[in-house]
């Protein structure tokens, strides 16, 4: 069980650190073409 702890944590502190950069990366670059 604990190795399945880890997986399932190890995941989703992935999936957050994913997140939050995409973010970062969005709020560095706006996109400009949504605006005509």
């Amino acid at each position: 069980m604990d190795n399945l702890l880890f997986y399932v944590s190890s995941a989703f502190v992935s999936l957050l650190l994913a997140w939050n950069l995409f973010a970062c990366w969005r709020r560095q670059r706006p996109p400009e073409k949504s605006r005509p």
